[in-house]
């Protein structure tokens, strides 16, 4: 797959607002809470971004992740597993206690 970003964004010291510049109103609205990583936990509130087209490709949450694949469930209640390399992963901070955010990073520090 061809990323035509890859090396802009390589020389980029901000990569977040570097992506923003390429991408059309619709999709920056859609992303406004959400902030580019590079690691995810289960329970993140996802939005994939393809990285040949520059267009959403699916929101979800993470249900399940091993190596380079994510599981998400997506609203309508369908789950999809993708490959974390073919997309800009953007994450929505939630703080409530429903997150078990804390608790899966401290869980994956002690293994």
């Amino acid at each position: 797959m061809i990323e035509i970003l890859e090396t802009y964004l390589k020389l980029s010291k901000d990569k977040e607002s570097s992506l923003k510049d390429f991408l059309d109103d619709n999709t920056l609205k859609q992303i406004n809470k959400y902030k580019l990583v590079d690691d995810i936990y289960l329970n993140d509130s996802v939005v994939l971004i393809k990285k040949n087209t520059l267009k959403i490709d699916h929101i979800g949450k993470v249900y399940r992740s091993n190596n380079n694949r994510i599981s998400l469930r997506k609203s309508n209640g369908v789950n999809i597993t993708v490959n974390m390399n073919h997309y800009y992963v953007f994450v929505k901070r939630v703080k409530n206690k429903n997150n078990d955010r804390i608790f899966y990073e401290m869980l994956l520090n002690h293994l």
